[in-house]
């Protein structure tokens, strides 16, 4: 049933918000919902029912013709059906984008643990390298994998549509993969508080060398980055598809304000690199990256709640 909910919101969110409209949809939607009901009773599954109601309600085009807005939606932006190769084809590559996205990261947490576990001034030396070879891989892969992503810059910006069975077929795929999302935050979240349960176990209760007490902890970060990412990426690919109305409006503000990130990440790296290098705080100065983090989203979200304001 909210697979039918779904495709009929996506199908009508370029119709102007009128009365006749509102109540065009809602007899379409009681219609196609009498059907599957109908479908259901007759024996056929559920994934059966959807998919004969939806063939079965026609192009959208033609309503709008019907209805004389075609043209008029026509004149402002084009919107153009996405072929089911094209919408496969960017499940997958959000999927390798996400793992990509988390190795980046995770080689930038390596690099970190291996100038906090430097002993001595050749190992900073060669500690420092590493360091910087690490990050050249991470900023490689971000670079590589963020052109390629420019291919389906139609879809981050929602000027496209979907047909009706790519719908569904979208639909069952967001719904199995709820499944994984909720499991990658349980266990990404539970990782991550028992890396700090354990660094907090080294530092105080069972003390061992300063900076061995914090491997656990960007060990655990490591892993929980991996799940929050993929599933973060993989969550947000299908709501796209799906014309998810908040991710439509979070795609905005991102457009608006997300170059303060360009700004704020490279100064906290630079930072991190003075404060290593400079005052030899290694085992703390990580710190400035969430800090940055979660200060510019807050900046982010203030500055949008102002111009909603």
């Amino acid at each position: 049933m909210e697979t039918i909910q779904n495709y009929v919101e996506v199908m009508f969110k370029d119709f102007p918000r009128t009365k006749a409209m509102v109540d065009l949809k809602s007899n379409i939607l009681d219609t196609m919902e009498n059907k599957y009901q109908a479908l259901l009773a007759e024996g056929k599954s559920e994934n059966e029912a959807v998919g004969m109601v939806i063939s079965q309600f026609g192009n959208i085009d033609e309503l709008k013709k019907e209805y004389g807005i075609l043209d008029e939606q026509d004149d402002t932006v084009a919107y153009d059906y996405l072929t089911h190769d094209e919408v496969a084809g960017y499940i997958k590559f959000q999927k390798l984008f996400g793992k990509m996205l988390s190795l980046g990261v995770a080689l930038i947490l390596l690099g970190i643990m291996i100038m906090i576990f430097s002993t001595s001034t050749w190992f900073e030396n060669m500690a420092a390298l590493c360091f910087f070879l690490l990050l050249a891989c991470a900023v490689a892969l971000f670079i590589f994998f963020g052109m390629q992503s420019g291919r389906y810059k139609k879809i981050d910006r929602f000027e496209f549509r979907l047909t009706g069975d790519d719908i569904v077929w979208v639909t069952e795929l967001s719904e199995k993969f709820r499944t994984y999302l909720q499991a990658a935050i349980t266990i990404g979240t539970t990782i991550i508080i028992l890396g700090v349960a354990l660094t907090v176990f080294f530092t105080t209760i069972y003390p061992v060398a300063d900076n061995l007490s914090t491997l656990p902890l960007f060990t655990t970060i490591i892993i929980g980055v991996y799940f929050f990412i993929t599933a973060g990426i993989g969550d947000s690919a299908y709501k796209k598809l799906l014309q998810d109305k908040e991710m439509r409006e979070e795609a905005e503000r991102e457009a608006r304000f997300g170059w303060l990130f360009g700004i704020t990440m490279p100064l906290a790296a630079m930072l991190f690199l003075v404060l290593g290098l400079a005052f030899n705080l290694w085992y703390i100065a990580w710190i400035v990256f969430p800090i940055a983090a979660i200060g510019t989203t807050a900046v982010v979200q203030i500055l949008n709640h102002t111009i909603r304001s």
